[in-house]
């Protein structure tokens, strides 16, 4: 599958708008709107899509208790099993945004950026989990030192990345801040990191990244990605 640099699919805005999507690419797109809102006509137009429809829906006459009940019971599932996004450090009083979390991602987690635990994954970067789904979707940072060079992989899955600070090169292209970086397990990749500044990203995978070095393959054990 091709992606296109910082493209949203029109299936996917609107799969968001009315509320289909997964928790993981849901993130990733509401993190994708906070710093690019020139994508917001484009899902307003989802969400007046989805209203009219509402409206237009004729009352529904056979609704009896049993489906009510039902209806209710799935709803109360749904708030059982959530997922409690707030940690100890996020119930503490909140500090002033550094400005690299997008809006949706702090009121995700519950806390900022400053407060994320990292763990080393390798020479000149960090990696810090911050969510994982029952299907092992992951929402997870890299950090990595300018210039740094990536190993080689692939992907199980979709991988999308969002580029906080910094940036860096693949052979799908440049990625800077607010870009949005969109590959698959069709993509074998190296990202370098770009000079000057460290590079900041938010991810999201669908399954464990795929490496061909065995270096890489042994830390991935520790890193968990």
């Amino acid at each position: 599958m091709s992606f296109d640099k910082n493209y949203v699919f029109d299936e996917w805005l609107a799969a968001y708008a009315a509320g289909q999507l997964s928790v993981g690419p849901s993130v990733m797109i509401a993190a994708h709107l906070d710093l690019c809102p020139e994508i917001l006509p484009r899902l307003n137009k989802f969400e007046a899509v989805g209203g009219r429809l509402l409206d237009n829906l004729s009352p529904c006459e056979n609704v009896g208790y049993p489906l009510l009940g039902d209806l209710l019971n799935r709803i109360e599932h749904q708030e059982e099993t959530f997922p409690d996004f707030r940690s100890e450090i996020g119930t503490r009083q909140k500090e002033k945004n550094d400005g690299i979390f997008p809006r949706s991602i702090q009121k995700f987690l519950g806390y900022d950026f400053q407060q994320a635990r990292w763990r080393f994954a390798g020479a000149g970067s960090m990696i810090s989990h911050l969510w994982q789904d029952s299907n092992n979707g992951r929402l997870w940072m890299f950090r990595s030192r300018a210039g740094t060079v990536t190993p080689i992989h692939t992907h199980s899955g979709k991988e999308w990345t969002l580029i906080l600070q910094g940036g860096y090169s693949t052979i799908e292209g440049d990625y800077r801040p607010a870009d949005l970086h969109q590959v698959d397990e069709t993509h074998e990749h190296q990202p370098i990191m770009h000079a000057g500044e460290d590079c900041i990203c938010l991810v999201f995978t669908e399954g464990p990244t795929i490496y061909s070095q065995l270096l890489p393959k042994m830390m991935q054990r520790y890193t968990g990605i």
